[in-house]
C-alpha cells in the first residue's frame, strides 16, 4: 500500500474544472489523487470520499481474474513519461476492467477507455501535477468487435453458398433453371434479357462492359454490382458466370450463380465509414493535442472539417440569449470565400423554426434555404453571408443554447448522414478539448496567482519532506536567510542551516514531524552578514510526513517588548515620584489647616499660614498643569494659533519668564541673539513655553552660582537655538532618553527642585508639531547638557503672503475681477460664487466643460477657477484648450479640486494652472490670490 505525497493542490481547479462534462482527475507526482470532477465520479460510480487522496492504482487495481491485466502499468508508465518529459501523453485505447459492486460482493466489469495524461506545470516550469482524462468507450469497443465477428461469418456464409444458379444462352439473351430465391422475376425462363431491367442505371454500362468482355474473351464472369429487387429498392449482388465450350470452343452455355452481398456491402459501407471517421478524429487529436489557446484549438478544428466535407465555410458562433443575436467568433473559408468572424446577427432573421430546433438542442440540417419550409421566407439573410446550405450543431449548458457550430455551402447539396456524424464528433471532440484547454489555462492562472500570494506574503514560507529536504521556500523566506533558490531548494535543511543541529529548534521540529502537532517558537539567530534577530517560527506538519513552517523577523517586536518594559518601570517611577510630589505640598497644607483651627491666632500668624497654603497651592497647580500640557499634546488636542514670529521676540519671552529662577539661583544666563530679523512659523506661546521649559530644566539641573547659555544659530532653511549649562550632567543611556515620557535624572531625597520631569517631553511633542527637530548631548555626569532645537525658518519672500492670509480677514477686492467658476457639483459652484462676488468680484457659473468653453471664447473672463474632477472633459484638459485658444490664452487659471498630492499639483501646472487650490478651500489664501492677480 503506497502512502500520498501530498493530498492537496494548493489552488482551486476553477469553474470549468467542476463544470466540465468531461471525466477528470488530478494526480500529484507521486499518482495520489488530489482533485476529481463531478463528472468522473458519475462515469466511475464512485464518490469523492472514496477517491481523493488516495493511491491511484489502489482504487483502480488490475482484475485479478484476468492473467492478461496489465492496464495499472500502462497507464502508470505513461505517467512516469509526462513527469519526466513535460509532454502530454494521448494513449490508444486501454482494456482496463473495473471494480464495482459493494465490498465483499463485488466483481470486475470489462471497460475500456481512451486516457489522455497532461502536465500541469509550476512558473519556473516544473511539472507540478497530472491532469488524467479517460473517456469510457467501452460500448462502442465492443460494438465494432461485435461488427467483425458478424462480417466474419457473413464472408464465411457467402463464400461456401450462393443464393441463385442460373444458365445463360450464349449471347446472355435468356436465361434458365431458377431458383426463386433471388432478384430475377421469372421461376421457370426469362427471354429477352435485358440489362437495365434487373441492374439500375448507375451499374448498367459497369455490368454490360464486364458481359461484353466475358463473351468475347470466352472468359469467367465475375461482377460484384447493383441490383433492381423485387420490393423496388437497390440491393447488392455478387456475380459469377463460368462459360461451357463445345469442341470447337464455342460457347454453348454460362453457368452462373449470384449471391445477395446487400448485408456485407452495407457493413463494409458502415466500416468504411468508420475508419473514415477514426482516421479524422486521429487526425483532429494530433491537430488540436499540442494548442494551449482555446481560440487556436477551435481554428484548427473548424479547418480541419471544412476540408474534409469540401464546405465553404465552418462557423464557431456564440449565442447571447438575453439579446437574441449571435456573434460568429471565428470561421474557416475556402479560399475565396468571405469570412464573417467577428460579426453579430440576430438569430431569428434566419428562420424562427430553425432556432427553435437549436434551442431544443436539435441539429438542422438545410440541404437549400431556399426551398427548406423553415428557411424559405428568411434566404435572404443567408443568401446575404453567400449560404445555400448548411448544418447547424446546437451546444446547450445549463439549459440554453451557448454555441452554434454552423457548416455553410455555397451551393445547394444533399447532406448526407456520414456528414453530419463527421460534424457531430467534431464538435463534441472540439468542445471537450477547448473546455480541457480553457481548463488548463484557468489552473495555470490560478496557479500563477497562487504562487504569487506565495511570493507575496509577509512572512518566510519553508516544506520539508520528512527526509529534511527543502521542497519550496518563497521570495520573503530567501530574503530573510539571504540565500538564493539555488542555495536552498533541494537541499538538506541540516546542510544548510547546520547551527540549528542539536539545539532547541532542532528537538521542537522533530517532535512536529513524530507527533503531528503544530508548535511556535522564538529564536535567536545570527545571519550570515554577522546581523543578529529574533525569529517567530510556526512548525506544522505536512501531509507527507515532514513539515511546514512560517517564520518572521520579530527583533522590532522584541525591541517594543523592552521598550515597553522600560516604559513600565518609568511609569512606576513616575507615579511614585508623582505620589511624592503631591504629598510634599499636601503634608504644609495639612498642618497649616491644623493651625488655623486653633484659636487665638494673631493677624501675622494668619498672615503666614495663609502664605504657607498659597505658595503649596500655586506649586501643586504647576504639578496639574504641567500633566494635563504633556496630555493634551501627546494626543494631538493642542490647538497651534501659527504666524510669522521673529526669534528675537520668542527669546525674550522665554527669558522673562526664567529671570526670576535664575535670579534666585543666582546663575550667570548669558545670551547670543542674530543682529538682523530672523523668521519662523509657529505659536509664539508655545515656542516660549518650548525655550521657558529648557531653560528651567537647566536652571534646576545646574548648582547655584552655575553657567547658562542661549545662542541662536541661522542658517539657510533653519534656525538653531543651543542652551549650554555647566550642571551635574547626563549618564549617556539617560541622554538617549532624555525626552521620553517618564524620563528623569537622579535627584536628592528631598527633592528640592520639584517638579515632575515632563517639560522636555512637552518640549519633544511641540518642537515636532512645528516640524522641526530637538536633541541632547552631554559628555556624562558633571560635564553639564547642550539642548539644541531646530526649526525651519521662514525667508522674507515667504513671509509677506502668509501673513496677508493669517492676519487680514476676508476684504472687499481693490479690483473687481471678471470671474468664470465651472464646476459640476450645483451646491458648491453656487457658493463659492456668493463669496465672490461678496469680495466684489463678477462671477458667471458652468457645470459643463464644453459650455464654459464656449462661454469664455464669447465673454472672456480674467481669472476661471475650474474644477479638475469635470465629467466629458476633466479640468486638466480643459485648461489646455483654453490655453491653446487665442481669447482666452492669457486668462489666469485656478484649480481648485479634492486631489493634492505632488503629482495632482505637477498635472495641473502642466496643463497650464497658474495656481493649484486644494478643497476645501481656504478664502484667505484664495482672497489673496485674486487680489495680487488685480493690482
Amino acid at each position: 500500500m503506497q502512502t500520498p505525497s501530498d493530498a492537496s493542490i494548493g489552488f482551486d481547479p476553477g469553474a470549468v474544472f467542476w463544470s466540465s462534462p468531461s471525466p477528470y482527475l488530478i494526480l500529484n507526482p507521486a499518482l495520489f489523487v488530489v482533485e476529481v470532477n463531478p463528472a468522473y465520479e458519475q462515469v466511475i460510480q464512485r464518490g469523492r470520499a472514496d477517491l481523493v487522496g488516495k493511491y491511484l492504482f489502489d482504487i483502480f487495481p488490475d482484475n485479478p481474474d484476468d492473467p492478461t491485466a496489465n492496464g495499472s502499468a500502462i497507464v502508470r508508465n505513461s505517467m512516469q513519461r509526462v513527469l519526466q518529459s513535460g509532454v502530454a501523453d494521448n494513449m490508444p485505447i486501454q482494456k482496463y476492467d473495473i471494480e464495482v459492486g459493494k465490498s465483499g460482493e463485488s466483481r470486475f466489469e470489462e471497460h475500456y477507455w481512451r486516457p489522455i495524461n497532461a502536465p500541469i506545470f509550476d512558473d519556473q516550469g516544473n511539472v507540478t501535477h497530472i491532469l488524467h482524462f479517460a473517456e469510457n468507450v467501452t460500448a462502442r469497443v465492443k460494438a465494432e468487435n461485435a461488427v467483425r465477428e458478424s462480417e466474419r461469418r457473413f464472408r464465411a456464409l457467402t463464400n461456401a453458398t450462393a443464393d441463385v444458379i442460373y444458365r445463360m444462352s450464349p449471347d446472355w439473351k435468356q436465361m434458365y433453371g431458377l431458383d426463386g430465391r433471388g432478384f430475377l422475376k421469372d421461376t421457370v425462363a426469362v427471354a429477352d434479357y435485358r440489362i437495365e431491367d434487373y441492374v439500375p442505371p448507375e451499374d448498367q454500362e459497369l455490368a454490360g462492359d464486364a458481359i461484353k468482355k466475358a463473351i468475347r474473351d470466352k472468359a469467367v464472369f465475375a461482377l460484384e454490382h447493383r441490383v433492381l429487387q423485387a420490393d423496388g429498392r437497390h440491393g447488392w449482388t455478387f456475380s459469377r458466370a463460368v462459360p461451357l465450350l463445345d469442341a470447337g470452343g464455342e460457347i454453348v452455355e454460362w453457368i452462373g450463380a449470384a449471391s445477395d452481398i446487400s448485408e456485407r456491402k452495407a457493413m463494409e459501407v458502415s466500416l468504411h465509414e468508420s475508419n473514415r471517421r477514426k482516421a479524422f478524429e486521429l487526425e483532429l487529436s494530433d491537430s488540436i493535442r499540442q494548442l494551449s489557446n482555446p481560440e487556436d484549438v477551435k481554428a484548427a478544428a473548424c479547418a480541419l472539417l471544412g476540408r474534409r466535407l469540401n464546405a465553404s465555410r465552418i462557423v464557431y458562433a456564440e449565442v447571447d440569449n438575453d439579446r437574441g443575436t449571435i456573434f460568429m467568433r471565428q470561421d474557416w473559408t475556402a479560399g475565396g470565400f468571405a469570412s464573417v468572424a467577428g460579426h453579430t446577427k440576430t438569430m431569428n432573421d434566419f428562420g424562427p423554426d430553425s432556432i427553435a430546433d437549436l434551442r431544443c438542442g436539435i441539429a438542422v440540417i438545410n440541404n437549400d434555404v431556399e426551398t427548406d419550409r423553415r428557411t424559405a421566407e428568411h434566404a435572404d439573410a443567408f443568401i446575404k453571408i453567400g449560404v445555400r446550405a448548411e448544418i447547424a450543431l446546437p451546444l446547450i449548458k445549463g439549459g440554453e443554447l451557448r454555441v452554434v457550430l454552423a457548416i455553410h455551402s455555397a451551393e445547394p447539396r444533399t447532406w448526407q448522414e456520414e456528414d453530419l456524424e463527421l460534424a457531430r464528433e467534431m464538435a463534441e471532440r472540439t468542445w471537450s478539448a477547448v473546455e480541457a484547454t480553457q481548463a488548463q489555462a484557468n489552473l495555470r492562472l490560478e496557479r500563477d496567482q497562487s504562487q504569487y500570494i506565495f511570493d507575496s506574503m509577509a512572512e518566510g514560507f519553508a516544506l520539508l519532506d520528512r527526509h529534511w529536504t527543502i521542497l519550496r521556500m518563497n521570495a520573503e523566506g530567501l530574503r530573510i536567510t539571504q540565500r538564493s533558490a539555488g542555495e536552498i531548494i533541494g537541499q538538506n535543511h541540516w546542510d544548510v542551516f547546520p547551527e540549528l543541529k542539536g539545539t532547541d529548534t532542532e528537538v521542537t521540529y522533530r517532535r512536529v514531524m513524530e507527533t503531528g502537532k503544530t508548535a511556535i517558537l522564538e529564536v535567536f539567530y545570527t545571519w550570515p552578514d554577522g546581523k543578529n534577530s529574533w525569529m517567530e517560527i510556526r512548525a506544522h506538519p505536512s501531509l507527507d510526513g515532514g513539515i511546514a513552517f512560517f517564520f518572521r523577523d520579530v527583533t522590532e517586536r522584541h525591541s517594543v517588548q523592552d521598550q515597553l518594559k522600560i516604559a513600565d518601570r518609568r511609569k512606576d517611577e513616575f507615579l511614585a515620584m508623582l505620589a511624592h510630589e503631591l504629598r510634599n505640598p499636601l503634608a504644609p497644607i495639612g498642618a497649616a489647616a491644623h493651625v488655623l483651627q486653633m484659636a487665638k491666632l494673631d493677624d501675622a500668624r494668619i498672615l503666614q499660614t495663609s502664605q504657607i497654603i498659597g505658595r503649596q497651592v500655586e506649586h501643586m497647580t504647576r504639578l496639574v498643569d504641567d500633566l494635563l500640557d504633556v496630555s493634551r499634546v501627546t494626543r494631538g488636542l493642542v490647538e497651534m494659533e501659527n504666524e510669522p514670529l521673529d526669534i528675537r521676540h520668542i527669546v525674550t519671552d522665554a527669558v522673562e519668564q526664567i529671570t526670576p529662577l535664575m535670579q534666585a539661583r543666582r546663575h550667570h544666563l548669558s545670551i547670543h541673539l542674530p543682529p538682523e530679523t530672523t523668521m519662523v512659523t509657529g505659536d509664539k506661546k508655545r515656542l516660549v513655553q518650548v525655550l521657558a521649559n529648557i531653560l528651567n530644566n537647566a536652571a534646576k539641573y545646574t548648582n547655584e552660582g552655575g553657567n547658562i547659555a542661549l545662542k541662536t544659530e541661522v542658517q539657510a532653511k533653519h534656525v538653531l537655538f543651543v542652551i549650554r549649562d555647566n550642571g551635574i550632567g547626563m549618564a549617556t543611556e539617560l541622554a538617549d532618553h532624555a525626552f521620553d515620557l517618564f524620563a528623569q535624572a537622579e535627584r536628592a531625597a528631598d527633592r528640592s527642585s520639584g517638579g515632575l520631569g515632563l517639560g522636555l517631553a512637552l518640549v519633544k511633542n511641540l518642537v515636532e508639531l512645528h516640524q522641526g527637530t530637538v536633541s541632547c548631548h552631554s559628555d556624562g555626569i558633571g560635564q553639564g547638557s547642550e539642548f539644541t532645537v531646530c526649526l525651519p525658518r521662514l525667508v522674507a519672500e515667504d513671509a509677506i503672503p502668509l501673513l496677508a492670509v493669517n492676519k487680514n480677514t476676508l476684504q472687499l477686492a481693490a479690483k473687481s475681477l471678471r470671474i468664470m467658476v465651472v464646476d459640476d457639483n450645483v451646491d458648491a459652484a453656487f457658493m463659492l460664487s456668493m463669496l465672490l462676488e461678496t469680495l466684489g468680484h463678477q462671477v458667471t457659473v458652468e457645470h459643463r466643460s464644453p459650455k464654459a468653453l464656449e462661454r469664455a471664447k464669447v465673454a472672456v473672463p480674467d481669472v476661471c477657477v475650474l474644477d479638475i474632477g469635470l465629467p466629458e472633459i476633466d479640468g486638466n484638459e480643459l485648461a489646455q484648450r483654453l490655453r491653446k485658444c487665442p481669447e482666452t490664452a492669457r486668462v489666469k487659471l485656478i484649480a481648485l479640486t479634492g486631489y493634492g498630492q505632488e503629482n495632482d499639483r505637477e498635472k495641473s501646472l502642466a496643463a497650464g494652472f497658474d495656481h493649484h487650490l486644494v478643497k476645501p478651500v481656504d478664502m484667505n489664501k484664495l482672497a489673496y490670490i485674486l487680489a495680487d492677480l488685480g493690482s
